[in-house]
């Protein structure tokens, strides 16, 4: 109720300023005026008219005079609302009108949104990709495969889901037939630390598979998360049931790693990713199992893409009649946001 009510403050305030630019006084001597668009500890954005976007290291910055509410995201990822100021180089939020300005640590400021924005919005980012080939006359093969996956990001979680699938058909008789699904949870701990629950489903009657379901938990570390580069790497315990078409089933705990990684070799031009995660069978360590995703990724116009994928599953000790490895070669077309 509190936050509502400063919100409904703030809006009256932003109706009672005149429409006028933010101006910032650099220790310099040098004014700038514009629109106070991004802060962390280090930085300050200013939009301006002239030049565009400009960034301002923030201990040269003597002065702001503000005129419009924006939001500072801190580092505990709490948020407060208010009019930006700053006297002496120290930063200063007024929140409501006619309230003394509270001084604020920069160092405390991860970043900042314009306008009140007390809750944070989910935000959405992933692709879909399907692939078909088919072949008749002296050979009659059929082939299709979908791999989808969606990553929603809101302050400190983050949600990943994940479906994919494949059907082939060769002179009548069915080749192959798998599915599978994923779903994780990240909750950061610290900026690069988090903590994540993990499930997957997978369905693979070629392997005997009738279903392999994991759950668990563990940790895991943002190496890196740049515009070129993301980087995760993961640890933690699962427990995997998995039930067999011809074999008795199996229930065990299992030690988890896994990787995931996309790099841009030459921006919007060509991206490599990959995908793997090994479960070491804590109870039969022969009978541990690794899934890995390997790969590029070619944008073509607009948001679609084009993806050379090389998919290898490893079981250690397979059923009888199975392969310890299967790998699929996919060409697809696909679509990101």
């Amino acid at each position: 109720m509190q936050s509502t009510l400063i919100a409904l403050m703030l809006v009256a305030l932003v109706q009672a300023l005149p429409a006028a630019a933010d101006s910032v006084l650099m220790r310099n001597g040098d004014r700038l005026s514009g629109r106070v668009v991004g802060l962390d500890g280090t930085s300050l954005t200013l939009r301006t008219d002239y030049a565009g976007e400009v960034t301002l290291a923030l201990e040269q910055v003597a002065e702001i005079v503000a005129q419009v509410p924006v939001t500072l995201v801190m580092k505990d990822d709490t948020r407060i609302a208010g009019v930006l100021s700053a006297s002496g180089g120290r930063l200063a939020l007024s929140r409501s009108p006619g309230e003394a300005p509270v001084p604020i640590a920069a160092a405390r400021v991860s970043a900042l949104e314009e306008g009140v924005v007390l809750e944070p919005a989910w935000r959405y980012n992933g692709r879909v990709t399907l692939g078909a080939s088919s072949s008749r006359g002296n050979s009659d093969v059929s082939r299709a495969n979908a791999d989808a996956e969606v990553v929603a990001r809101r302050g400190r979680s983050r949600v990943t889901a994940g479906l994919r699938g494949a059907y082939a058909r060769d002179t009548g008789r069915d080749t192959e037939g798998n599915a599978g699904a994923n779903a994780k949870y990240d909750r950061f701990l610290r900026e690069r630390w988090y903590a994540y629950a993990n499930s997957s489903l997978e369905y693979d009657p070629f392997r005997d598979l009738r279903l392999r379901a994991t759950a668990g938990v563990g940790s895991g570390l943002q190496v890196l998360d740049t515009a070129r580069t993301t980087l995760a790497l993961e640890g933690g315990l699962e427990y995997v049931s998995t039930q067999y078409y011809d074999q008795p089933d199996e229930d065990f705990p299992a030690g988890r790693a896994a990787i995931r990684l996309d790099h841009w070799l030459w921006e919007d031009v060509m991206q490599v990713f990959l995908r793997a995660e090994g479960y070491a069978n804590l109870d039969t360590i022969e009978r541990s199992f690794v899934r890995t995703q390997t790969g590029l990724r070619f944008p073509l116009r607009e948001k679609f893409l084009a993806q050379a994928q090389l998919n290898v599953d490893w079981q250690g000790d397979p059923p009888p009649g199975t392969e310890s490895v299967d790998r699929s070669v996919i060409l697809s077309v696909g679509y990101e946001w």
